[in-house]
């Protein structure tokens, strides 16, 4: 071989070793991640905690307070060097689906492709693979949402309940005829107008395509006609969205209150009628617009349907975090609400003690039933399970509660958890309805005592702008005719309580025209 031919056969090794020689420059992978526990020993620990390197997934009272955060070697240190007591759970966090199951509630739930990282007595947490399903069970849910663990300012309530006639009236108008027309039409019993056109709902699947996006139809057309500001979020552009009514306070400074529930459903094929998991909810935060609309709150009120929420509560997690910054004082959140199998009529409250104000706020749905003298046992659980809506806003600090049937087993009362859960099975025949209307009624009215109701507005001033004009009277006459039980019929424009709003109610008003406030 000659020279020149051996010189240029080196040179191209040399070529061929440098190109498969790994470049210093090369982007270094991603670095580990793991599951930490971090033990709190104070009030102020959370706080801190609010500013350190760390994904923080869930923070749980019971026990001993701590909190769950994914975490690289800069967080670990960081928790070293602040003196936090902590433990790693998963050396591979980067590659797994944390699932959090309520031991408190007496339940256990396994699963065949996961790790058991912890378990006590009030709750267990698995590992799975990332790439996992979601659970549906209502005793489980997954750490798929960043915590906050900076307190938000909260809202002072009342410390005592004092009833109010007015919302006495309120609830005295809850209708349960009209309730089981629109149950029935929502979980797919009886025929629904929609778009003037008759269809039958046959699954709230948020994967289900037409029958959920029908169903999405059927209740905005319902709130569009209260006159309410009616808005749509779409949070997955292939599923539905959820559905936003509002009605403004008279006082900016009063913050906004939100009334909800979740529209889709279970099971993920064939009939899913959904009548109670959350047809109930979703039928009283309709109703509840209906009564309150025509009455004037300080707050803002907002009545809000979810979606997504059976695959891992993704609708209320895409409005919490897209509302997290305004003046939201507190979420009351409907799950589950027409079950009662025992005739206790026993009923959990379901709030964080970790989240300021969230207590309060259940607490005062207590006090709310007891004074008005409602036919309900509620019990109030400070660290509740986090398995539905409410659980989204308590992840963005805000304060939420749930108000669900007897889903824990309270002293000298077993639970009482609906037997039909995610079947096909789960229709309106099985309401306890007497108990459905009351769960509604203590739900309107602590939520008409959140938002305070304006009692000191004259009676044909119908809103509140401290005169009569023509704008009280044309809304006083676009509800001639209409009668107790149908949707548009109020108490309010019903000024002799007979039941119908007819040509008696319409010149009292008229008689009114003109009235200013002395003050």
């Amino acid at each position: 071989m000659s020279y020149k031919r051996r010189l240029l056969t080196c040179l191209m090794v040399l070529v061929l070793l440098v190109a498969a020689t790994p470049l210093s420059s090369a982007a270094p992978a991603d670095p580990p991640q793991v599951l930490v526990r971090i033990w709190l020993a104070g009030s102020a620990d959370a706080a801190r905690l609010a500013g350190a390197p760390l994904l923080p997934i869930a923070h749980e009272p019971l026990p001993q307070p701590y909190v769950l955060a994914r975490s690289e070697a800069a967080g670990l240190a960081w928790l070293t060097a602040q003196g936090f007591r902590s433990e790693v759970l998963d050396q591979d966090a980067a590659h797994a689906q944390y699932v959090m199951a309520d031991t408190a509630a007496g339940y256990e739930a396994t699963f065949a492709d996961g790790v058991l990282l912890f378990s006590d007595t009030s709750r267990a947490l698995w590992r799975r693979p990332a790439t996992a399903s979601p659970p549906t069970n209502h005793h489980t849910w997954t750490l798929n949402q960043p915590v906050r663990l900076q307190p938000r300012a909260v809202a002072g309530l009342p410390a005592a309940i004092t009833p109010i006639p007015m919302v006495q009236e309120i609830i005295d108008q809850v209708d349960l005829p009209r309730l089981m027309v629109y149950a029935n039409e929502l979980s797919g019993q009886t025929p629904a107008t929609i778009n003037g056109q008759p269809y039958t709902i046959t699954t709230r699947h948020s994967a289900s395509g037409t029958p959920v996006t029908q169903a999405v139809n059927y209740m905005a057309e319902r709130l569009q006609r209260l006159g309410l500001n009616v808005t749509t979020q779409t949070w997955n552009a292939t599923r539905p969205p959820n559905i936003i009514a509002e009605k403004p306070g008279l006082n900016p400074a009063a913050g906004i209150y939100i009334i909800s529930g979740h529209l889709d459903d279970m099971p993920s094929n064939g009939l899913a009628p959904g009548a109670d998991d959350d047809g109930s909810g979703s039928v009283a935060v309709l109703q509840a617009a209906e009564i309150l609309t025509p009455y004037n709150f300080n707050a803002t009120l907002r009545f809000v349907l979810f979606t997504g929420e059976e695959q891992g509560l993704y609708g209320s997690a895409a409005y919490a975090n897209l509302v997290q910054n305004q003046d939201i004082r507190g979420v009351l959140n409907m799950d589950m609400i027409a079950w009662d199998g025992q005739g206790g009529p026993d009923m959990d409250l379901h709030a964080k003690s970790t989240v300021p104000g969230s207590v309060s706020l259940a607490q005062t749905f207590a006090d709310v039933v007891s004074a008005y003298q409602l036919n309900l046992t509620p019990v109030v659980y400070n660290n509740g399970a986090s398995n539905s809506d409410h659980s989204s806003f308590w992840n963005v600090g805000i304060p939420a509660f749930l108000v669900i049937e007897n889903y824990y087993s309270d002293p000298g009362i077993p639970a009482d958890f609906n037997a039909y859960y995610h079947t096909a099975n789960d229709r309106t025949q099985y309401y306890n309805q007497t108990y459905y209307r009351t769960m509604i009624r203590a739900s309107v009215a602590t939520f008409a005592h959140m938002a305070g109701l304006r009692t000191d507005c004259y009676w044909a001033d119908l809103n509140c702008d401290e005169t009569v004009n023509a704008l009280d009277l044309a809304q006083a006459a676009s509800h001639w005719s209409a009668t107790a039980g149908q949707w548009n019929y109020s108490r309010v424009y019903d000024v002799d309580d007979n039941g119908a709003v007819d040509v008696v109610d319409v010149q009292r008003f008229a008689a009114a025209w003109g009235w200013v406030s002395p003050g």
